[in-house]
């Protein structure tokens, strides 16, 4: 994936910085559905800051015309794939809680024949 710098966002480039984070937003997606967490979260800081690049530059420059256009449609991708990623991280943090309740049951189990074991 390509960087961009502020000198690009500087001179009207707001569609590089939209184009990067679809392109980060599409991975995203693809680690979620694969379950690969480490890699989601590990790319959260980079989708901020061009999120943060995205917003600054929305905010100094007025961006129309056909780059306009292509800034929203690729936002509105975004926001699709993030609709799809919802459910995942929900189901995967609800099997999480399920593996913590599991786990804390078995330590209670253990504790309480140890207990009758040495009662």
């Amino acid at each position: 994936m390509m960087g961009i710098s502020s000198s690009d966002v500087h001179s009207g480039e707001a569609g590089l910085v939209a184009a990067e984070l679809e392109a980060l937003t599409e991975a995203r997606l693809g680690w979620a559905r694969a379950s690969d967490w480490d890699r989601l979260l590990s790319s959260e800081e980079r989708r901020l800051a061009l999120a943060a690049e995205l917003d600054a530059h929305s905010r100094r420059t007025d961006i129309s015309g056909d780059e306009a256009e292509r800034v929203v449609a690729r936002l509105k991708r975004i926001r699709a794939m993030d609709d799809q990623m919802v459910p995942l991280m929900e189901a995967a943090r609800d099997g999480l809680a399920d593996e913590l309740r599991q786990m804390r049951k078995g330590v209670s189990g253990t504790r309480l024949y140890e207990k009758v074991g040495h009662g």
